[in-house]
């Protein structure tokens, strides 16, 4: 699996849906569960309306980017039973996890920094911590019929496109080894403010 690391706070996260919003035709598909096989198809993912659904019901954003150049006609679901069905990422298709950003005053109390109206409204003596987030895409994968298929160079391309674009609004930045990060955390990381949990 090709993978792509970042660290981005959410307001970076948004900066880096909009650059790559403007400079693709993607379709989002939300990485929700579904009651039918059948999932939302988006064509930008910069509302407020999608904010609002990623941060109410589904606290960790994941995103599914799909495109007739490198996916196939059908997008493939797989049945979790009582879960209901959910994209299966066993397919050409990129897929998008958001970073983790969250306050936390103590080991049983976490919160997202979306939660809060300002920093003001924390709970007293929390940290605010990151994580990573991470866009990938399958080496292989296995069509209806049961059949493998290595991955496409139209998707491998699309996927390099994507990284470029992240890549455009943050910076290079070295813990034990270099990653991406975005602006925002790159300068609470410089200020001693926020508290990296990744093993970067």
């Amino acid at each position: 699996m090709a993978y792509f690391p970042y660290l981005a706070t959410w307001n970076d996260f948004w900066q880096l849906v909009k650059n790559i919003d403007e400079k693709e035709a993607f379709t989002y598909i939300p990485a929700l569960q579904y009651s039918v096989p059948v999932p939302s198809k988006l064509s930008t993912v910069t509302t407020i309306s999608y904010r609002k659904l990623l941060w109410q019901e589904f606290g960790a954003a994941h995103i599914y980017m799909w495109s007739p150049q490198f996916s196939w006609d059908d997008i493939v679901m797989t049945n979790g039973g009582p879960r209901g069905y959910e994209v299966s990422e066993l397919q050409p298709i990129l897929s998008w996890n958001a970073p983790g950003d969250f306050v936390e005053s103590n080991e049983h109390d976490a919160r997202r920094t979306f939660e809060f109206a300002s920093e003001a409204e924390w709970p007293k003596g929390s940290v605010r911590k990151l994580n990573c987030g991470m866009l990938s895409y399958p080496d292989e994968y296995q069509d209806s019929a049961g059949r493998w298929h290595k991955r496409s160079p139209e998707l491998k391309a699309a996927y390099q496109r994507v990284c470029s674009h992240m890549k455009e609004v943050m910076v290079r930045y070295k813990f034990k080894s270099y990653i991406w990060i975005g602006r925002e955390a790159h300068q609470l990381v410089k200020e001693g403010k926020v508290q990296v949990i990744a093993h970067v």
